[in-house]
């Protein structure tokens, strides 16, 4: 996910770093400045949740996989960086114009198909399980039919709009944020979506930042990308 935004005095920071691993990464690019906010590196703004979801396997958890499957019909993935935004100087301030913004995504397996990313609408738990049900009390997170599943039920489950987070007034904005989409091809290569839409609307704060949908149209190739814990 990579920034470049400006204030109403465009005022701009003068951050510097760079990303250290193949995984998800944030980049936020002020004037000349540019900062890659990748989880683990010790920013705050780096926090990264990360996930997906299986019909195949319904009630597993994948909060904690080092990668993140995307299907055509049985699975979606799903990112998001809930501190990206803030008043620290390793932060995007609110009410900036956002130029653009990319997110930036590690391969890990060639595909043909074309990945679209789509606006989250509703909040979802990213869970601590790594291809498993929920087994310990008090956890939580998501699965194919709820957004927010409790272990054994001690909590109040939310449920998608739909099964498979695939309702488009309650789940995500049918829209696609890159009308072009990726196909990720190459195993190994970074591959990059245009978000910026998305980003504008978090840091004005008229839309919250429940993160980012990756899913498929159509085609039966297997794409994975590398998540904030393969790093």
């Amino acid at each position: 996910f990579a920034i470049k935004a400006y204030d109403e005095d465009f005022n701009f920071g003068a951050l510097s770093n760079s990303p250290s691993a193949a995984s998800n990464n944030v980049t936020t690019t002020i004037s000349s400045a540019t900062l890659y906010l990748q989880k683990g590196d010790g920013l705050t703004s780096s926090e990264t949740d990360d996930t997906h979801i299986n019909q195949v396997v319904s009630v597993w958890n994948y909060g904690i996989a080092t990668s993140s499957g995307i299907d055509s019909t049985t699975a979606k993935s799903f990112i998001k960086f809930p501190n990206f935004m803030g008043e620290n100087t390793d932060q995007v301030v609110p009410k900036v114009t956002v130029n653009k913004a990319y997110l930036i995504l590690y391969n890990n397996n060639a595909a043909s198909n074309t990945v679209y990313a789509y606006k989250m609408v509703r909040n979802w738990i990213e869970g601590t399980e790594n291809g498993e049900t929920l087994k310990a009390s008090g956890e939580s997170g998501m699965t194919w039919y709820n957004a927010e599943a409790s272990y054994n039920q001690q909590g109040e489950n939310v449920p998608w709009g739909t099964a498979g987070a695939s309702s488009t007034t309650s789940d995500y904005n049918s829209t696609k944020l890159d009308a072009s989409g990726n196909a990720p091809s190459i195993v190994s290569q970074w591959y990059q979506y245009d978000i910026t839409s998305a980003a504008q609307a978090w840091v004005n704060m008229t839309s919250a930042n429940y993160g980012v949908l990756l899913m498929k149209d159509s085609g039966s190739d297997w794409v994975s990308f590398d998540s904030s814990e393969s790093a």
